[in-house]
């Protein structure tokens, strides 16, 4: 009788285990991600060509996050500069998002996971010859 009960209790310490994972894991990303945002570096650590190539690859290559699954979206990049500046002493913020189903084998309980850091650019774009860093989706 017991049984059952303790393997439902055993199944949500797991899922909530996972979920508190996949929020570290996007929280380091997007702070690694605003750095490098902040730094408007020409090239990409690792030789990324891209900031959402770079964050997405840090995610793992063979990642929930950075594939996709039935328990998580893929991750989704986002960056933001305020009304279009990019100055030195404006803010840059790296957000990073995906959505976390519960019970994935019925569809059931989905919830947002989100994370995002804010620095103040140090080298804007335009100094090093640069385009705005963007995001999206990865691959």
């Amino acid at each position: 009788m017991i049984l059952p009960l303790f393997g439902a209790l055993i199944f949500m310490l797991i899922s909530f285990g996972k979920a508190l994972y996949y929020y570290i894991d996007l929280t380091h990303v997007a702070a690694e991600g605003a750095r490098i945002a902040a730094v408007s570096q020409v090239t990409m650590p690792n030789g990324q060509t891209s900031l959402k190539g770079y964050l997405c690859s840090q995610l793992g290559s063979g990642s929930e996050l950075n594939t996709g699954s039935a328990a998580v979206d893929k991750a989704v990049v986002q960056v933001s500069y305020p009304a279009s500046t990019e100055n030195a002493g404006d803010p840059v913020t790296v957000g990073i998002s995906t959505n976390y189903h519960w019970i994935p084998f019925f569809n059931l309980g989905s919830m947002s996971i989100q994370s995002s850091a804010t620095m103040r650019i140090e080298n804007p774009p335009a100094a090093t010859g640069t385009t705005e860093i963007t995001g999206g989706t990865c691959p």
